[in-house]
């Protein structure tokens, strides 16, 4: 299970000491304080839900290319702000934490073909069309 981004704003918003809401406020009366931790809100949205950067900026009211800029303007600020760094590694622990699921190998695909839950072979109706 992955957190959600209502937890993620949440414990985002709490962390920089500001109401929830106003990280996804479209009005522009309070940006200069609000608009790194919306950006840090952005980043670990995407690192740790599977939402498409759409539906991200869609929660936080912005367009698709602000929560694109957000992540990568956060991805390189860690880089040089060790400041910044240590408070997303604070968030990140402070997540939900994941169901981590076993990641399937080859040996667990050729077991479940020898017990012949899975075919090898590929049906007619499975095809790609002709191209011609």
């Amino acid at each position: 299970m992955r957190p959600s981004l209502a937890q993620i704003n949440w414990i985002t918003a709490t962390k920089y000491r500001l109401h929830p809401e106003l990280l996804k406020d479209g009005k522009r009366r309070s940006a200069r304080r609000v608009a790194r931790p919306r950006q840090v809100a952005m980043y670990l949205a995407r690192m740790f839900t599977t939402r498409s950067s759409v539906e991200i900026g869609r929660f936080f009211n912005r367009d698709h290319t602000t929560c694109l800029h957000a992540i990568k303007r956060i991805a390189s600020l860690m880089k040089v702000d060790p400041v910044l760094a240590s408070h997303i590694e604070e968030l990140a622990a402070a997540l939900p934490p994941m169901v981590q699921k076993r990641q399937r190998t080859m040996q667990d695909d050729v077991e479940r073909l020898w017990a012949g839950e899975v075919s090898w072979r590929v049906g007619p109706d499975k095809l790609p069309p002709a191209r011609f």
